[in-house]
This record gives C-alpha cells, structure tokens and sequence, in this order.
C-alpha cells in the first residue's frame, strides 16, 4: 500500500491518551525536557514539538503538531538505551515510529520516522537551557539590589519573585504596604497586578479554542451579538484582533475610571454604539475595551461570568487562594498594599484612592502576590504542565506568544528590539534572547511578568507605585545576571529616558499660540448648560457655577476653561492632571444640539459626540 505524502499529514491528525513507560532512570536525563524540530517529508516539512517529561524513574512523552491542529499525541512502547531513544505515536495508522539518537552534546536527537514503510528524517534539537546551567549564585546578594532601587525610585513596597519551571529560586518582600510602615510587604502581600490580567484572559480563550468552544480566527458575531454602527467591517472582527490590539477599537479609558456607572451588561447592551477609531488589521492601538468585550466573549460562551471563569479554569487548579478579582474583595483580605503616585518624577510619593475597574475587569482587575503569580509562571514554563495535568496545551502558549502585531524595530530601553504583541503578550528580542512579557498599571500599582522561555527563566516584580520603573530594572538585573550577561546599569538607563521625556505639569491638549484670543461661545453660558448623553459612555451634566461652566460626569465634577469659539478644556486628574477637549455644536437652527468630548485625554481627534437630552 503506497502512503504519499498527504495521507501522512492526515494520519497525524489523530490524538490519543498518553501511556506510561519506565526506563533506566540514568538514561531518562539525557532526554527529558522539550524538543522542537520537523519530520522532513519532501516538500513539506512537519515542524512538531515533542515534550518528554522524567519523573520517578518513568518517562512519559507527547508531540504537537501546530500546523496541523494536533495536540497531546501520545507516545508509547518507548524504550531507552544509552544514547538510542525509540518510541511509537499511539493509535495512528501505519504504525508510526521513531528510532533516533541523541548527540554527545545532549542538545539534538536525529534520526529516522516510519510509517506504513515510508521513512523520513526526524531533526529534534532540545528547546533552552537546563536550570542546572543558569547562574543562581548571582542573585545572593539580589535582595541588597531590590531594596537599593525600591529606595532610589521612593517605592513604598515591592515584591520579587523569580521562578524556573520547577523551582522558586527568589521570592521576597521589600518596603511595606504605606508610608506609616505599619506592615511589611512579603510574598502573599497583594498588588493590583493591572494589565498584566489580559495574558490570563487570553489563557482563557486558548482554553475555549482547545474545547473547541471557539475559534481565533471566526468572527465575534458568530458567539455573541457583536455589530457596530454603520461599520460593516465589524462583522469580519475576531476574538484574535480583540487581544492583539489590532481591531481598531477605542481605547477611551477615562470613561472606564469615572464612569462608575458602567457594567459589562451596559457595554454588551450598547455595543452598537461604539465606533472603531484606527483603522482594521492596519494598526496597533493599545486599549481595554477590546479586552471588555473578549470578556463577553467567553461569558457568552461558556454561561459564566468572566470571573468565575478565571477561577474555576486558572487560579484554583493552581492553588492561587490568595488572588482575587476586585477592589472588593482586595479590602476584604488581611495583607495587601496601598496605592500611590508620584508628581514629581519619583522624588516622592502620596497615596490615593483604590480605582474598581468594574467592567473592565477582563482588561486589569486581578490582585495577586509573587507567590501565587510565581505558580502561574511555572504553568507556562512548565508548557502548561501542572503537577502532572496538562492545563494548557504546548501549542496554545506558542500561540498567546506568536506575534500578530509588528510595534517597532527598537523598544523603549537600549538592548530590546523586534518588538511585536501576540495574544496578550509582548514579544521582543532581549540581548538575543527570546522574551515574552507583560507590564501592568493600575492607579497605584506597577507590575511586570517578563518571561525568557527557552531559558527558563519567570521574573514577577510588584509594587504599589504608579508607573514606577522598579519593574523594569529589577527584571532585566535578574534576567542579566542568571544568563551570566555584562551587567547593564538599568536604573541610570531608565533616568535618561526620563530627562529625554520630561514629565511638564504645564503641558497643555492646545499650544498657545494657536489660540484665538478675545473670542466668546455663540451662546450665553447659561444656554449651554444641560444633559449630554451617550448610549455606551454615559452622561455629562453641563452647570453653570459663578460664571464658570463645569462638568459633573457620573459624580466626578469637572472644571472647564473657555479656550475659544466653543471649545473648552477640562482638567481631570487621573495619577496627575490631565486634560479633555470639549466642543458645543449647533445645528442648522443654531441651536446647541450636541458635545463632542476628546475621551482620549490630551487627545482632539477622534471627537464623541454626546447628545443634549
């Protein structure tokens, strides 16, 4: 019987349970960890991923087959000696079988795949570098450092923890929790983690894809009723352009921090009214309300809330008790950190009032400690393997990780480049070196996950002040340090980015000299007052106080300074002041009819209109 080529592409669709085999402990080691490479069929390589795990004297193994949609492929009858490995692909036609041999250097195993009498090339070389050959040594003093930045950068408290799939090798506590010093901050102390929840949402949505409860690539609207106002191009959005930031969806955050009105079902409901403001597929705009709506998607999905999902599918089979999910329950719980900013470029620091993120929780609401996120790192380092259960498929992660979004060719510090965004992560080149990462900030809070997977290495550094670049210097020492690279001055590398992009309270959404001087709205102050409404973004009441006009947007008041004609600018402080532009329209009649408000602060494009009631 002849098999030709796309017969054996087929029969490698099949996935079967894994079969335990136990071999000689003393060979096991030469083979246990993961493997990439391609079963070499003319003209169409198979590129696979081969993961053999060692453990208690048994070797157990799986592959992937990415291109193919074949995942968990169970390999049996594997026997061991000296450096020949031997094993069958369980369940598939034709027999399939590898007979192959590692290399002296223990880094390639090559050799021959069979099946149904054909035989073709097998390449595997084996995917990062052993823990054993990271430089631990060099974080015994890592501590000192930690402490030493937190103190230079006036950060009330941050927590470090480093991780390799099997082991904690840092984890520790510096500062505390307020400026009162009245407890320390410790491994279990709790940090609004802030942006740094869209990789746990986007591990929920690999989840579905592999339940076969969603696919990446099929439009939104075929899950849930999901149609833009005048914007055909909407029913062609996936769950893919949502959490790459590439579906032109706005941004808009001001709405999410003042607008304590909003909920998801207020979002879901009004949909309709949302306008995309950058163009589809053509760009990368960073923004929340994409991860609102893939939020939606999976309670759509699944029948859950987005919070019961991340529980129930990520934190409890990790033993993350401590996380939660809102300011709530934050305040509920007995050790967790204070918010801060800083006005004055870091030179000190006061403390603010918690922010409930209420329905952007999809986009930055968890609260987590490096112990629990230290466990979450090892899940995905360990290839989605946790204490023997496959929680995530191999194929999944390099899925989140593959870039979908091209940034830029240089990042923001001096050794980070081919900078792009997967499915809610960063991916650059470090130094040379494979990264992933995702920083987060939350009024009051900084954190960062920063991942070097064929290394093997997780960093996850906390702190409770916004915008703080503790972060990144922490991480980056460590990351330097264990791969044993010429140790780079990170915190002088950050104040030079900071003398070149000053922080000037004086900044202003208008320049100065193109401001029309001695101009008067065409109406009185008085005609302008009233309600402004939106259907998604909710509601301006416009008041005249004293002569001023002011602005009371869902119980936050609003100063507003006349800048010309109709146009007024309204200062908002959102961790220092920031500015809006609002513009009163007229129609035909001339009558004030409408607000258009820039919901991008310091931004004039891109106007909403809010209607008078």
């Amino acid at each position: 019987m002849l098999i030709n080529k796309k017969n054996i592409i087929t029969l490698l669709l099949s996935v079967f349970l894994l079969w335990l085999v136990v071999v000689p402990v003393t060979a096991l080691e030469n083979f246990a960890g993961e493997w990439q490479g391609t079963i070499d069929v003319p003209g169409s390589p198979l590129g696979i991923n081969v993961f053999f795990t060692e453990e208690n004297g048994s070797l157990t193994g799986l592959m992937d087959i990415p291109v193919q949609g074949a995942y968990d492929i169970g390999l049996t009858s594997l026997t061991v000696e000296d450096q020949t490995i031997n094993f069958k692909l369980q369940g598939i036609p034709g027999d399939p079988q590898v007979n192959a041999k590692i290399n002296d250097n223990g880094d390639k195993i090559e050799g021959d795949f069979t099946q149904a009498g054909m035989s073709f090339p097998i390449i595997l070389t084996r995917k990062g570098v052993a823990p054993a050959e990271l430089d631990i040594s060099s974080l015994d003093d890592f501590g000192e450092f930690v402490e030493a930045v937190r103190q230079d950068w006036n950060t009330p408290g941050v927590a470090v923890g480093i991780v390799t799939s099997d082991e904690i090798i840092f984890a520790e506590g510096f500062g505390y929790v307020d400026k009162e010093e009245s407890q320390p901050v410790t491994t279990e102390t709790l940090f609004g983690i802030g942006s740094t929840t869209k990789p746990f949402t986007t591990m929920l949505l690999g989840m579905l894809v592999e339940e076969d409860k969603l696919a990446w690539d099929r439009p939104v609207q075929d899950y849930m009723k999901f149609k833009l106002k005048d914007d055909p191009l909407s029913g062609y959005i996936t769950a893919r352009d949502l959490v790459s930031h590439r579906s032109g969806l706005p941004r808009y955050d001001f709405t999410l921090i003042f607008n304590q009105d909003l909920t998801r079902q207020k979002v879901k409901d009004n949909l309709y009214y949302m306008e995309r403001n950058q163009d589809f597929r053509n760009s990368f705009q960073y923004g929340n309300y994409s991860y609102i709506v893939a939020g939606l998607l999976a309670e759509e999905i699944t029948g859950l809330s987005w919070e019961e999902n991340i529980r129930e599918r990520i934190l409890s089979p990790l033993g993350m008790d401590n996380t939660n999910l809102s300011i709530a329950e934050l305040k509920e719980s007995q050790n967790y950190a204070l918010p801060f900013i800083s006005e004055d470029n870091f030179a000190s620091s006061r403390e603010i009032d918690f922010w409930e993120l209420g329905p952007a929780a999809p986009a930055g609401s968890i609260n987590a400690g490096v112990e629990d996120m230290s466990k979450w790192m090892q899940l995905l380092l360990n290839n989605g393997r946790h204490e023997g259960e496959q929680l995530l498929r191999m194929g999944t992660i390099n899925t989140l990780y593959n870039p979908v979004n091209m940034i830029a060719g240089m990042g923001a510090d001096s050794y980070t480049s081919h900078m792009g965004y997967g499915l809610g992560w960063f991916a650059s080149s470090y130094r040379g070196h494979y990264k992933v990462n995702h920083d987060g900030v939350t009024l009051g809070f900084s954190a960062g996950v920063t991942l070097i997977p064929e290394e093997n290495i997780g960093v996850v550094v906390l702190s409770n002040l916004h915008g703080s670049p503790v972060t990144q210097i922490i991480a980056n020492t460590a990351i330097d340090r264990l791969l044993g690279l010429e140790e780079f001055n990170w915190k002088q590398d950050y104040l030079d980015m900071m003398i070149q992009m000053p922080v000037d309270a004086g900044f202003s959404i208008f320049q100065e000299e193109e401001r029309r001087e001695n101009t008067s709205p065409s109406h009185e102050l008085s005609e302008l007052t009233g309600i402004y409404s939106h259907p998604l973004y909710g509601t301006f009441q416009i008041e005249l106080e004293e002569d001023r006009l002011v602005a009371d947007y869902h119980g936050t008041a609003i100063e507003l300074e006349h800048w010309h004609y109709n146009v007024f600018v309204a200062t908002v402080d959102i961790a220092g002041p920031m500015e809006l532009a609002l513009q009163f329209k007229k129609d035909l009649q001339g009558n004030i009819k409408e607000l258009e408000v820039g919901l991008d602060v310091f931004m004039t494009q891109n106007m909403i209109g809010f209607g008078r009631e």
